[in-house]
């Protein structure tokens, strides 16, 4: 995907039935055993090596560990994996500048930095985009001379790195106290700048005003409409956390979109930005900030605003890790299963520690399929997932974590075929603390 920002999840922040598989830890909880499947061997961590990745689907991930920051390492280089179905074949170094953030948009390392006001009050920015099927460097350094009250701020945006890999957006916002203070103006300006040329292009400039300090970023870009996608906050005390709205801008510089409003903070963009799939729940009283408590998934089509939505079996969740598939068409999660009927002769309802389906939706189809199972019992791990799901070729990787007690944790990382084919399968020997990024394909 032009990887539309989101794992810019929002701010952040996925699914299949050919035939359900089972990956079973051996479990003892309140009576009940779980019997253990059989995995395939895991492929070990291979010595680090640099060397130009292959062609096909890898998933990318920082081969520091425990280096969950996104900030370039002492040195100036960013140390990636690059890690396919047979195991980690090849590592990277790319060169960027130190102690900046990154990302991965695509195959393209995208990161940014800007520098205090000088003497002159002469703002500067530095975007520097690395191919890792290259390991090629460009840069673009946008300067912006202040020539009003002192006080005022301007501020450059995160970039966004277009479909095609050869320009950048970002946005340049000027602040200013009016109305003796009492009032925060914001001006800013859109504006595409070509890597190879240097030339920019301003495609849109306005203005918000409020007494909170409004806010203005870029959130995707779109390859399917070749549009920008804005967040826009005039008020941001007044703006709920749960709900925001998009402001599409054409990047030929002819004009905007239709505004769209996305009623929940976890949410991701469709690889080719044509679609947005969130998390949300169908009971009236649902507090948005309760993440916890999300019970379905929606997926809204930009094109034209129509919408299909899937509900959680009764008494089950939907958590806050989904993906889509390269081709930007299927979508895959995790459903939690709640607490399990009594057992026979039993009075109380009995729990499985962690017992989760990895289920796939995919066009036209009335419901999801599941791909695969999981299930730990009491003590056993992993017994939880963070947010790294990422869906990579024909493979989707899971992070597990385990917790150790006294603060501590671990993770495994496992696999699954997207079509459902052999259940969950641990990717590498041992702990998994890496940071994943995305998938190159």
């Amino acid at each position: 995907m032009n990887r539309p920002a989101a794992k810019r999840k929002s701010s952040p922040i996925i699914f299949v039935q050919v035939g359900v598989a089972l990956l079973v830890a051996v479990a003892i909880a309140a009576g009940i055993y779980v019997q253990s499947q059989s995995v395939d061997a895991p492929a070990p961590l291979p010595p680090s090596v640099i060397t130009t990745p292959a062609s096909q689907s890898r998933l990318v991930f920082n081969r520091n560990a425990n280096s969950f920051n996104g900030a370039v390492e002492l040195g100036g280089a960013v140390h990636l994996g690059l890690f396919a179905a047979t195991g980690v074949t090849s590592t990277l170094n790319l060169s960027m500048p130190i102690g900046v953030p990154y990302e991965l948009q695509d195959h393209y390392l995208v990161s940014f930095s800007s520098t205090p006001p000088g003497t002159m009050h002469v703002f500067t920015a530095t975007y520097t985009v690395g191919d890792i099927t290259t390991a090629s460097l460009r840069q673009f350094s946008p300067v912006m001379t202040s020539t009003t009250a002192a006080g005022d701020s301007y501020i450059f945006s995160q970039p966004l790195l277009a479909p095609d890999g050869n320009s950048i957006a970002y946005v340049l916002s000027h602040q200013e106290f009016i109305d003796n203070g009492l009032q925060v103006k914001l001006t800013w300006t859109l504006r595409r700048a070509d890597l190879n040329t240097q030339a920019q292009t301003t495609l849109a400039s306005s203005q918000l005003q409020s007494a909170n300090g409004p806010a203005v970023g870029l959130f995707f870009w779109s390859s399917a409409s070749n549009q920008l996608y804005l967040t826009q906050q005039q008020d941001p005390t007044q703006n709920p956390r749960a709900s925001f709205t998009l402001y599409p801008y054409n990047a030929d510089g002819s004009g905007a979109g239709r505004p769209v409003t996305i009623p929940s903070v976890i949410n991701q963009v469709a690889p080719d930005g044509s679609k947005v799939a969130y998390l949300d729940n169908d009971a009236a009283t649902f507090d948005p900030q309760q993440i916890s408590n999300f019970n379905r998934v929606t997926i809204l089509d930009l094109s034209n605003g129509s919408s299909r939505q899937i509900s959680a079996a009764a008494g089950n969740s939907i958590e806050p890790s989904f993906t889509w598939s390269p081709d930007s068409q299927s979508l895959a999660y995790i459903e939690k299963i709640g607490p399990h009927p009594p057992v026979a002769g039993g009075t109380a309802p009995i729990s499985l520690f962690y017992h989760i389906l990895l289920k796939r939706l995919d066009p036209g189809a009335t419901q999801p399929t599941t791909i695969s199972e999981y299930q730990a019992g009491a003590n056993v791990a992993p017994d939880t997932t963070n947010s790294d799901m990422v869906w990579c070729g024909d493979r989707l990787y899971i992070q597990l974590i385990r917790f150790l007690g006294q603060g501590q944790s671990g993770a495994t990382l496992y696999d699954a075929t997207a079509a459902g084919r052999g259940g969950f399968h641990r990717a590498v020997e041992g702990e998994w603390p890496y940071q994943i990024l995305g998938c190159v394909r």
